[in-house]
């Protein structure tokens, strides 16, 4: 029985060892998992082909609420130019979420990860975390927690330089408003 056990042991170990991504989550170089094997409960946006913030967030984290009139803003800003805002919800009762989004509205898509599957392989550790993704679906950014004066201007630098080369318009072209 005691071999039998240690083996299952070592197994299980080498198995955490030799895993990709196995315990230490999702990081800058890593792809996006596949979205759909999450199986989110709401619908997911098309973002082939598109930068993806990628926000994960509970109604009971206060700094989402926060973080969420910003998020629209980037959203409002960027959609057109490529990006996709996808809010990834983490709230075991979907009445909290909903009670969370009447209060703090928005327009990008939010779905529910009700398995916790994305934000286990994830290892997401703080709320909200989001993960910015390039266009070949290569995760480019981590940002852990949230802070409007530090987050916001590092998440609009480096959306900019992800959109600017697929619409060739500069960062100070948009602000100008040149084609």
């Amino acid at each position: 029985m005691v071999p039998l056990i240690l083996a299952a042991f070592v197994s299980l170990c080498l198995s955490v060892v030799t895993c990709p991504g196995a315990g230490e989550g999702l990081k800058p170089g890593d792809p996006l998992p596949e979205l759909k094997a999450a199986d989110f409960e709401g619908q997911l946006p098309d973002i082939a082909g598109k930068v993806v913030l990628l926000d994960f967030w509970a109604s009971w984290c206060g700094p989402c609420k926060k973080s969420f009139p910003e998020l629209e803003k980037i959203h409002a800003k960027y959609k057109e130019r490529g990006l996709v805002v996808l809010g990834v919800n983490e709230d075991e009762a979907p009445a909290e979420m909903k009670k969370f989004l009447e209060k703090v509205a928005v327009s990008f898509p939010i779905v529910r990860d009700l398995k916790h599957k994305l934000i286990t392989l994830a290892a997401v550790r703080a709320m909200p975390t989001s993960f910015l993704v390039d266009r070949s679906g290569r995760i480019v950014s981590v940002h852990a927690k949230f802070e409007v004066d530090k987050t916001v201007p590092e998440l609009e630098k480096a959306i900019e330089a992800l959109i600017a080369p697929e619409t060739g318009i500069k960062p100070a072209d948009a602000e100008a408003g040149a084609p």
